[in-house]
């Protein structure tokens, strides 16, 4: 089938668990993040011109009620497994904004002298929420690309998470 054409098999995919990686034993994994009632989708993406992995959680506000606001929240390691360090809490983003994630195609460059690194936020939003209006604008029941710009020193800020 096409299917087995495109992706090798499981017995050779990595899996994490107990501080360890274990090649095509899913049954060992572990998640990376644990936030109880906090942890909805999950994404990460590795933008390489900083040497960083970039999570965006979106999550319920009210958990677990998924017909209402939620949060989205990024997080940065310089390591796939940790530890993460906050860059941002963005609560009622959306104001329901889901399948948050950083397309690597929409990264661009870092700047060195601000300590500025441009991207783009994908999700779609407000399925169920339609009390309020959309926040940021251009949010809502469709693809979403939201233009981001990080700044510091560097920017990727040292709160521990």
């Amino acid at each position: 089938s096409p299917i087995n054409r495109r992706f090798p098999p499981r017995s050779s995919w990595d899996f994490y668990g107990a501080q360890s990686w274990h090649k095509g034993d899913v049954a060992k994994a572990e998640p990376l993040i644990s936030w109880a009632n906090r942890t909805g989708v999950t994404t990460m993406t590795y933008i390489e011109t900083v040497k960083r992995y970039i999570v965006c959680v979106s999550t319920p506000t009210y958990s677990p009620f998924t017909e209402q606001q939620f949060d989205t929240y990024l997080l940065e390691s310089e390591n796939i497994t940790g530890p993460f360090r906050y860059i941002s809490y963005l609560r009622e983003f959306g104001p329901q904004a889901y399948f948050v994630n950083i397309p690597s195609k929409f990264v661009g460059d870092f700047n060195p002298k601000d300590g500025s690194l441009r991207l783009f936020l994908s999700y779609s939003a407000n399925f169920d929420w339609k009390k309020s209006a959309p926040k940021p604008a251009g949010s809502g029941y469709h693809w979403t690309l939201q233009e981001v710009i990080l700044r510091g020193s560097h920017p990727i800020p040292s709160t521990v998470v």
